[in-house]
Parts: structure tokens; C-alpha cells; sequence
């Protein structure tokens, strides 16, 4: 996708219904980390692929520990949800 033709919104919004439930999950097996333009929501999609690679499950505490453990903290994950609890 072109830098040109993204939100940061949208990719918010994945994000969020990524994170929300498992029934989801089928659809990040169609998304890449190059999808995401937005360096928080790339990051989170990354924490939750590695999960879900590794037979984890994806919810809030896990890609939390995923991301302290892969970047070293999970403002990531806290500006993904702001933006959820938000709209």
C-alpha cells in the first residue's frame, strides 16, 4: 500500500479488532507488517503474529509481554488501545 493511501485511524481500528477477540483471528493471516504504516500499530501487529505463530493466545497481557520483551516496553499497545476506547 502506498504511504500515500493510509490512515492511521484504520489501522487502529485492525488493531483493535485484532486485539478484541479471537474470532479475528483469521484475518491477520491476510495482513503483513508492511500493511501497517503507523509504527505503533506495525509493532503491536507484529507482537500479535508472533503470538499467534507460537500458539499463544493474543489478549492485552500477552502482547504486552510480547512487546516489553521484543522492543523493551509497550507504549505500543497503550496508544493502540487509546485510540479503541476512544471510538
Amino acid at each position: 500500500m502506498s504511504a500515500a493511501f493510509f490512515s492511521h485511524e484504520a489501522e487502529h481500528a485492525v488493531i483493535a479488532l485484532l486485539t478484541g477477540s479471537e474470532k479475528y483471528a483469521e484475518y491477520a493471516q491476510q495482513l503483513t507488517s508492511e500493511d501497517f504504516h503507523d509504527a505503533d500499530a506495525k509493532a503491536v501487529f507484529t507482537a500479535i503474529v508472533a503470538l499467534r505463530n507460537a500458539g499463544k493466545p493474543a489478549s492485552l497481557v500477552t502482547i504486552s509481554d510480547e512487546l516489553i520483551r521484543t522492543t523493551g516496553g509497550d507504549s505500543a499497545l497503550i496508544k493502540a488501545m487509546n485510540w479503541k476506547a476512544q471510538h
